[in-house]
């Protein structure tokens, strides 16, 4: 914990004089006068002695000339999530060589899904599902609950290829009900990988007994929809989740034959606060949470606790009048009273690493 604290002392030290700078906007630019105010002198000094083409073209260069922008950057690359302790794990390969030396064997099942949903969406699902059911395994938990489950990508997968029982849990009914008939559809696409893969158990689903029926429409109601997952070992649940949620609850209603008492918590992009929200669930005995797979997103959407929002500050108020905040959420942070701020935050949305391979500083997008 001491070497924790620690290395957010350093990361806060080198923060805090380039904090208005991630605040800053180009939209205000001009108006603002950041040119003056904001950026640091000697990179202003460097740009205008040399040029703002030759300071582009050294920075994007494999053996940069050493100015203050390229030691800019190599002294924030000594600030980031590589420079963190030996237990923050940021390769796949070391997650899974740690389960592996905790004496567990991962799942040896292997798939492509080649249609169904977007090819970025497919990479991120395949991997996160076989991960949550790895340490699933290896917790001992069947039963998953899926945080702002969305359209039900990732708890159709675990449903259909892993055999778990998943609850899906989202705000609004309209994302419920298209999770619902998504996974229908996307259950008898599934069929069709599973004869051509030898990774998966060829399952033997038992005929639906039909009834006579007067009308083609009256047909197409009763038995076009049906499924072996919805219903059976997929639910959802339309429910607003805060910190405050009882989780149990929820699954004994929806799993009644349930004797387990330990359970999974996973969200594949959950929004703002919700990821925060996830963590505070997680540490709640109640909620008898043995295992927690989250991969956060949207950080602009975040509440902080010492600062104040100012695109809606009146609406905000009154959907976060319980005052739970996304951040800080350390003890040691909130006693320090920390701000990111909002443009912070959504710079720290943004991929450093696509900007280096395309050496492209796009101007299309403002990220405002």
């Amino acid at each position: 914990m001491e070497q924790l604290r620690s290395k957010l002392d350093e990361v806060i030290i080198y923060l805090k004089p380039y904090l208005p700078i991630a605040n800053s906007h180009v939209v205000n630019f001009i108006s603002n006068n950041f040119w003056e105010t904001v950026i640091p002198s000697d990179i202003r000094k460097e740009v205008d002695l040399k040029g703002t083409e030759f300071v582009l073209a050294n920075f994007w260069s494999d053996y940069p000339i050493p100015d203050s922008l390229t030691c800019f950057v190599t002294s924030s690359k000594l600030n980031n999530l590589n420079s963190y302790p030996s237990s923050c794990y940021l390769n796949l390969d070391d997650v899974y060589n740690v389960l592996q030396s905790w004496g567990y064997n991962p799942i040896d099942k292997s798939f492509k899904l080649k249609e169904f949903m977007a090819a970025k969406k497919m990479h991120e699902v395949e991997v996160m599902a076989k991960l949550v059911a790895d340490f699933s395994h290896y917790a001992g938990t069947d039963i998953i609950i899926d945080i702002g489950g969305g359209k039900g990508y990732l708890s159709s997968l675990l449903a259909l290829a892993y055999n778990f029982n998943v609850l899906g849990i989202d705000s609004q009914s309209i994302n419920s009900e298209g999770a619902k008939n998504r996974t229908i559809k996307f259950e008898k696409y599934w069929q069709t990988i599973v004869k051509k893969s030898d990774s998966f158990e060829k399952k033997i689903f038992c005929p639906i007994a039909k009834e006579k029926c007067n009308t083609y429409e009256e047909y197409y109601e009763k038995y076009s929809k049906k499924s072996n997952v919805v219903g059976s070992t997929y639910k959802q649940v339309t429910e607003y989740v805060t910190e405050h949620t009882n989780i149990v609850p929820l699954i004994q209603n929806e799993f009644k034959n349930n004797k387990k008492k330990e359970f999974a918590l996973v969200g594949l992009h959950t929004c703002g606060s919700l990821a925060t929200t996830c963590l505070k669930l997680f540490i709640e005995s109640k909620n008898c949470l043995k295992l927690l797979v989250n991969v956060g997103c949207c950080y602009h959407l975040i509440e902080e606790e010492f600062t104040v929002n100012p695109f809606w500050n009146d609406v905000e108020n009154a959907l976060n009048s319980n005052q739970s905040y996304g951040f800080p959420v350390s003890k040691y942070l909130k006693d320090q009273q920390f701000i990111l701020g909002r443009d912070a935050r959504m710079c720290a949305s943004q991929s450093p690493e696509k900007v280096f391979n395309s050496k492209d500083v796009s101007s299309i997008y403002l990220y405002y």
